[in-house]
């Protein structure tokens, strides 16, 4: 599930800040900006190599419709969305 590096990084504070938690959890969120677009490139990179295996979803929609890219993409795969 993509989303803007910025938009997630905002999200997850938001959350954090909700939910008390403590800067120990948050290891990942106070990297630098480039460290995420880093990561962010690499499954860009994985998915260009493994298109049959690696799908991108838009983070950024709101969460009916990820749950619904997601379950168009494993509708593809033919698999029985009642064992999941």
């Amino acid at each position: 599930i993509d989303i803007d590096v910025n938009e997630g990084l905002n999200r997850c504070w938001n959350d954090i800040k909700k939910m008390n938690r403590s800067m120990k959890e948050t290891r990942f969120e106070q990297e630098k900006i480039e460290f995420h677009n880093k990561i962010r490139e690499g499954y860009f990179k994985l998915s260009n190599m493994y298109k049959d295996r690696i799908k991108i979803i838009n983070g950024a929609n709101n969460i009916k419709q990820v749950f619904k890219d997601i379950m168009d993409e494993l509708e593809k795969l033919n698999i029985d969305k009642y064992k999941i």
